[in-house]
């Protein structure tokens, strides 16, 4: 039995008005009807990830409150960092750790809480790394790239020269400023070596 109704209706996937035969009907043919399935799909899809993914970043948090011994990966969840700077406060002595093995690097949960009661590694306004009132005014310094075209040098070994040597950096603005004392007296120093 065929429907004799003929009623113009909006298309719910791409907006544009039809004649449906029907009272119910929401698509203006098949390809609306399959594109609007396809978006539902999606969608149910991309919300049923987000939950997931909600459950993996609560997880492992709950997971490493109750361990003693720690991975350095765990650690960076634990503190809420990148697991490099774990990696670097081992290295540079702020952290205690035991290496296991190859890639087994362990650190007692208690030397990380440890960290929050030392007081050389709790930051106040006091004790900050840079002071502003020693910052030497811009003519004294030099910018980055002025010390890469100077020394002809490349950007990582600038980079490792102020880590190895701890020269204090100041920024204003964009540009990193470094004091021409500082940067000229390893230069002369290498340069003598060298020689």
């Amino acid at each position: 039995m065929s429907s004799n109704i003929k009623i113009t209706r909006i298309c719910q996937h791409c907006g544009h008005e039809f004649v449906a035969k029907t009272t119910v009907t929401k698509y203006c043919g098949d390809d609306c009807a399959k594109r609007a399935y396809k978006a539902r799909i999606k969608k149910q899809k991309i919300a049923e990830s987000e939950v997931e993914t909600q459950k993996l970043r609560n997880t492992p948090y709950v997971a490493v409150k109750t361990l003693e011994s720690l991975t350095v990966r765990e650690a960076a969840v634990m503190l809420q960092c990148d697991p490099r700077t774990i990696y670097d406060m081992i290295e540079q002595g702020r952290l205690n750790a035991i290496n296991l093995s190859v890639r087994k690097t362990r650190i007692h949960k208690k030397d990380i809480d440890a960290l929050f009661s030392n007081k050389s590694t709790i930051v106040n306004s006091q004790n900050s790394s840079v002071d502003f009132d020693k910052q030497p005014s811009k003519k004294d310094c030099y910018t980055v790239g002025e010390i890469l075209s100077r020394y002809g040098i490349a950007d990582a070994t600038l980079r490792r020269i102020i880590s190895i040597h701890k020269i204090p950096k100041y920024s204003n603005g964009k540009f990193v400023y470094i004091a021409k004392q500082d940067i000229d007296s390893i230069f002369k120093r290498l340069i003598v070596e060298d020689s």
